[in-house]
């Protein structure tokens, strides 16, 4: 349970949409898998940006800024200054990988330093 909103006058919560965001990439097979993921933030990002960047700063997984980073700046050419921070936080060498329910692919990212292994 991430950062949520309630509901007046019920026991309801409410994710928020950067914590959906997050979510997304920190359980990407609770949400639809990576390609949906994908089609998601690639129709949805832009919008909400700043709360996207928000929740992942929050995010104790640096492969989870990695993937966010990627998707962000590469993927759909975003910029906002709180991504560039997440660029020290890749790890060369490592079996990091953008969707972690398929294998590796050699296919990767310089800059985010994960496999690019979703078309």
């Amino acid at each position: 349970a991430g950062a949520f909103l309630k509901v007046r006058g019920s026991d309801t919560r409410l994710s928020t949409i950067g914590q959906t965001f997050l979510d997304m990439l920190q359980k990407p097979d609770l949400c639809g898998g990576m390609d949906h993921i994908l089609d998601v933030w690639e129709e949805h990002a832009a919008t909400y940006l700043d709360d996207i960047v928000s929740a992942v700063d929050t995010a104790a997984s640096d492969l989870v800024k990695s993937r966010a980073g990627y998707i962000l700046e590469e993927r759909l050419g975003l910029r906002h200054s709180g991504i560039e921070k997440w660029k020290a936080l890749g790890q060369r060498g490592s079996s990091r990988k953008l969707d972690p329910s398929k294998a590796f692919a050699p296919t990767f990212s310089e800059t985010w330093m994960i496999s690019l292994n979703v078309q």
